[in-house]
């Protein structure tokens, strides 16, 4: 690889990880609003997009357990139907996530 090439991965992947907590952190608040409102497809949608963002990138920075999280949890909102089922899958994919949601919050200056 090319010295330019690798300062230049090296710079998308500082950008990713300083991006990920409010990545995960709009994740988290979809859900917990699609929680409270679980017919409202608009919110389903939203979240799901958020899950494969994070997804899609994830792997590509080398972070394959928050990718393969968030992969989980947008497969379990895929699947969620009329009866507004969550199921295991969310729960396990935000615990996998939930350091980078403790480091978002820190940064925030709620912890």
């Amino acid at each position: 690889m090319l010295p330019e090439t690798r300062d230049e991965l090296a710079a998308l992947t500082a950008a990713f990880v300083r991006d990920l907590p409010a990545m995960v952190q709009g994740l988290v608040v979809a859900i917990d609003r699609l929680r409270a409102s679980p017919a409202d497809v608009a919110l389903c949608g939203m979240a799901r997009r958020r899950a494969h963002q994070i997804a899609g990138v994830a792997g590509s920075f080398g972070f394959d357990a928050v990718g393969e999280a968030s992969a989980g949890i947008e497969r379990a909102l895929l699947r969620m139907d009329s009866s507004c089922d969550f199921g295991p899958e969310i729960d396990a994919g935000l615990r996998v996530l939930d350091p980078m949601l403790w480091r978002a919050r820190r940064l925030d200056g709620f912890v």
